[in-house]
Order: structure tokens, then C-alpha cells, then sequence
């Protein structure tokens, strides 16, 4: 009910900042609904502490795609490992996700350019995953300061996970998230 209203506040807004701070909330709040329906899904099956990062990351790259369906120029590829997460690791990481990819859509290809952005999500044999989204857009300056609130968010949110960030771009060849951390637990 809530994301509903959001959105039909969203499409009534004028000004296009509005449109794209509220489109933001939405894609936070439905990757919030989507790790509490699964929750939902494995309690009937006796399981609700763990969460399938494969079937989530499926099914969170699908509602993303959807919200971003006015830039069909833009490829939006994705693969994940399954493993099996602490639903402490997963909110966190989801979120993650949902902001870096935000980001690339929002920054990386102004003026409607075409391009690419992929999530790969994979696991070590010793549990070390690795979050990696990239972009092939117009990058930017990563000496400079980046305090944007959604770099904010995917730094609290690598912080939570107790991980380690690293994003490099440079200008005019895109960017790389990197999100590492230990997925065990």
C-alpha cells in the first residue's frame, strides 16, 4: 500500500528531482518487501532465518530492471552465486545493491546515453563473497570527495556487513563497486 502511494505520488510530481528521490525510496522499500515476502515463503517451510542470495539477487534484478524500465538503452546483466545468508547479512546487502545500481543508473549515462551495468555476486570456498557491480558510463573523479547519500548508504551499508568497499572510475570508462565480506555466519 505504501510503495503504491509512492508511486502514484511519483508519477504526479513536475519537478524531476522529485520523481527520482522518490523512485529511490520506492526501490529501497521494495527490495525491503521482497526480503520480508521470502521470509514470509520459507517460514511456511519451517526456515526464516537465512536468505537464498541467488533467489534474492534474481528476483531483486528483476523489480530493478522494472524500475528502470524508461532506459531501455541501458543492458542490465546480473549473476549470483546461492549461498544461504543471515537475514542480518542479507538487509544490509540487499540494500547495498539496490543503491550501487541506483547510482550507476542515475550517474553514469546522462543525456539518455546507452550503456551497461552488472551485478556479480559470488562466493570464495572459505566464504569470502564478493559484490561486484560495474558500469561502463561516464565515470567520474574518484580522488574527489563523494558525498552523495547514496555513497553514504553503500558505506554504512559495507560498514554493517563488516566489509571492505572499494569503488574506482575513471572518467569517461566507467565504474567499479567492490564490496567484500565474510557471507558465513
Amino acid at each position: 500500500i505504501v510503495t503504491s502511494m509512492i508511486s502514484m505520488q511519483a508519477s504526479a510530481a513536475r519537478e524531476p528531482a522529485v520523481r527520482e528521490a522518490l523512485g529511490q525510496a520506492l526501490a529501497r522499500m521494495g527490495a525491503l518487501a521482497l526480503i520480508h515476502r521470502m521470509l514470509y515463503e520459507q517460514s511456511e517451510l519451517g526456515s526464516q532465518s537465512r536468505i537464498d542470495i541467488a533467489r534474492l539477487m534474481t528476483e531483486l534484478c528483476a523489480q530493478l530492471r522494472h524500475w528502470h524500465r524508461d532506459r531501455p538503452g541501458i543492458e542490465f546483466a546480473f549473476e549470483a552465486t546461492a549461498i544461504a545468508v543471515p537475514l542480518e547479512c542479507a538487509m544490509p546487502l540487499v540494500l547495498f545493491a539496490v543503491e550501487s545500481v541506483t547510482n550507476a543508473y542515475a550517474h553514469a549515462f546522462p543525456g539518455g546515453r546507452n550503456g551497461r551495468v552488472a551485478l556479480n555476486f559470488s562466493v570464495s570456498h572459505g566464504g569470502k563473497a564478493l559484490l561486484l557491480i560495474t558500469d561502463d558510463g561516464v565515470g567520474f573523479d574518484s580522488d574527489g570527495d563523494i558525498g552523495t547519500m547514496g555513497s553514504q548508504l553503500i558505506r554504512g551499508f559495507a560498514h554493517q556487513l563488516g566489509g571492505k568497499l572499494e569503488i574506482s572510475s575513471v572518467a569517461g570508462t566507467g565504474t567499479e563497486v567492490r564490496l567484500q565480506f565474510m557471507a558465513s555466519g
